[in-house]
């Protein structure tokens, strides 16, 4: 007689418990797909305009002792060379440095010279000018100096001048040695500057957009590689917002010399209570506008080049700073786009 054996039936119940496992697992996934995308974005949000983000950043005011951002590590050793991190602000943004650069460098880095370099390779390599290159490193003689194998260069993280200190240099003398102003060095915060700003002999220091003349001579100048210059060098407190702020506040001390970011007339100088406004008119429609300015200005009319002081910062709030926009025929644009270094 043939046997049937009746195959084995497993309960019911061990199958909706796996099905209901398996659902949650999906679920919980979902979920968390939903908050922080990883392969792939299901909110199906777009990311906010770069404007938006920049309007949003926390604002930090310059605190009134120290020009530069910089915290107890920072000034352990307060001379331009690493303590940069804690200089920045906290944005979120990795490629936005909120003051002049170049290539998004945030400090000096060093570059070992090879075999079929030239001056111009790697002024090139690294988005900067022959000059800069040049003046980044004062230990390279005259206007042309030979380049050696394996010699060691300093890349500076913006265009201008590295100067060591000697004797008895202040930073006033040293600042009208190559055409700037005082607090285009000590605004710097790669500098890593505090009041009361003595340096040492030896001490290095990188001066943005200075110009090194001959012996005796005056400096070249100014030229930026950009359409247009920082007016003045500080950390940027508030963004520009289109509809709700058509600017940027830069941080500086009272009293600091704002210069022309571009050649052009002045268009207007309006006179508030307790401040100035100047417009500069540029080539291609564009306009420079300076907010919360002081001490001397220039007439309606008159001609200026980049870099010419045209007023000073003004005390309005816990915080001085100057207020400056770029218009192009007429609509509020986003100045870092027409700054170096962005």
């Amino acid at each position: 007689m043939d046997l049937y054996i009746r195959p084995r039936q497993r309960p019911i119940w061990r199958y909706v418990l796996f099905f209901m496992v398996l659902l949650l697992g999906l679920m919980g996934l979902l979920a968390w797909q939903w908050k922080r995308p990883f392969l792939i974005n299901l909110s199906k949000k777009a990311p906010k305009p770069l404007a938006t983000v920049i309007s949003q950043m926390k604002i930090v005011p310059t605190p009134t002792e120290s020009v530069a951002l910089v915290n107890a590590v920072a000034t352990a050793n307060p001379h331009s060379e690493a303590y940069t991190a804690d200089l920045y602000l906290n944005t979120n943004l990795d490629k936005v440095v909120p003051w002049p650069n170049i290539a998004g460098r945030t400090k000096i880095i060093s570059y070992t010279i090879q075999p079929g370099d030239s001056g111009w390779g790697i002024a090139n390599k690294f988005e900067f000018d022959l000059n800069t290159l040049y003046w980044g490193n004062p230990e390279l003689q005259g206007d042309d100096p030979i380049l050696v194998s394996g010699t060691r260069l300093r890349i500076l993280p913006v265009q201008g001048v590295y100067h060591i200190v000697t004797g008895t240099e202040t930073i006033p003398q040293i600042a009208a040695r190559y055409g700037v102003s005082t607090t285009n060095i000590t605004n710097y915060p790669p500098n890593g500057l505090t009041a009361p700003f003595k340096v040492y002999p030896g001490n290095g220091l990188i001066i943005p957009y200075g110009r090194r003349g001959a012996p005796g001579e005056p400096p070249p100048p100014l030229v930026v590689y950009s359409l247009l210059a920082w007016p003045l060098i500080g950390p940027i407190s508030k963004g520009f917002n289109a509809e709700t702020h058509p600017g940027l506040n830069i941080n500086a001390p009272d009293g600091t010399t704002v210069g022309a970011a571009g050649a052009g007339k002045i268009r207007l100088v309006n006179q508030g209570q307790n401040n100035f406004i100047v417009v500069i008119e540029h080539d291609g429609g564009l306009e420079s506008w300076y907010g919360h300015l002081g001490g001397a200005h220039p007439a309606t009319g008159e001609i200026v080049t980049m870099g010419t002081p045209i007023g000073e910062v003004a005390r309005t709030g816990n915080s001085p700073f100057l207020y400056f926009a770029v218009y192009l025929e007429g609509k509020a644009v986003d100045p870092l786009s027409y700054l170096p270094g962005e």
